[in-house]
């Protein structure tokens, strides 16, 4: 067998691989994110918003893209509850980012996305998906913000003028006290009120209170902080990487064609 068959061989895959994966990103421009089918999203409650949406979602991709006329916690948060399905379902595709779908299969977190307007884009996720709507259209409207974690449960906890108030956009409640209040027995009665209006079942609501009052399993965030710096950084670059990768490859390909090449090609006499 010819002994250049190999590594024109390994030069072609090469050249393949990466016209490959650019494909595939330029279908991920031409389709967008993966969006959630509704009828993936918990049916337990049934409450509208959280077990399926009942405003579209373009009004929320708008307000990522620049600051509101006037910002009203309550109805933002309300918004994002009536437009975002509670569902864990949503996960990047390959067409979206090979590179997190990839990692995705050996590190699931990798899998889903901190992103603000991609998980707008999906119509859903969970509840640290949906703080971070939350968190990402505050931020752009002057507000600071930051992540509470609550036995794995994420809420957001924003500063205003009175000082902080927990906002729960997956449940679509916004409180007018922050966490402190409501690891209390004060909290208990109010989170009961409200969630009960919401209509949430009562074993529901008792395993929601328990989340807050188990104080010594609550951790606060940093102010404006993605709820996991290294995650999002990962996402971010992969944005780039993602393109630059099947590039190189393309082009290591090409060289080792044209060494090839010179290496077979018959001597001049």
């Amino acid at each position: 067998m010819d002994k250049g068959f190999y590594p024109k061989k390994v030069s072609n895959l090469m050249i393949v691989t990466g016209l490959a994966l650019l494909l595939v990103n330029t279908l991920g421009l031409m389709l967008g994110v993966s969006v959630i089918d509704e009828k993936h999203g918990y049916k337990d409650d049934l409450i509208p918003g959280y077990s399926y949406p009942v405003q579209d979602s373009s009004r929320l991709q708008s307000m990522l893209k620049e600051p509101a006329h006037s910002f009203d916690i309550a109805n933002v948060n309300n918004l994002i509850f009536e437009s975002l399905v509670h569902s864990s379902n949503r996960k990047i595709h390959v067409y979206e980012n090979w590179l997190l779908w990839l990692g995705g299969k050996f590190y699931e977190p990798l899998s889903r996305t901190q992103s603000p307007k991609r998980i707008v884009a999906g119509k859903g996720g969970i509840c640290s998906e949906v703080a971070a709507v939350f968190n990402g259209i505050a931020k752009l409207n002057g507000f600071e913000t930051r992540f509470i974690n609550l036995q794995g449960h994420i809420v957001s906890e924003i500063h205003t003028d009175n000082g902080w108030r927990v906002v729960e956009p997956d449940y679509g409640i916004t409180y007018p006290v922050g966490i402190k209040i409501l690891e209390t027995k004060e909290g208990d009665i109010l989170m009961r009120h409200l969630l009960k209006n919401r209509g949430y079942k009562q074993e529901t609501i008792e395993k929601y209170i328990q989340l807050f009052q188990s104080s010594e399993d609550n951790s606060v965030a940093k102010v404006d902080v993605a709820l996991s710096p290294r995650l999002y950084a990962i996402e971010l670059t992969t944005e780039w990487l993602k393109w630059i990768i099947p590039m190189i490859i393309i082009f290591l390909g090409c060289i080792r064609s044209r060494k090839h090449i010179k290496l077979v090609s018959p001597r001049s006499t």
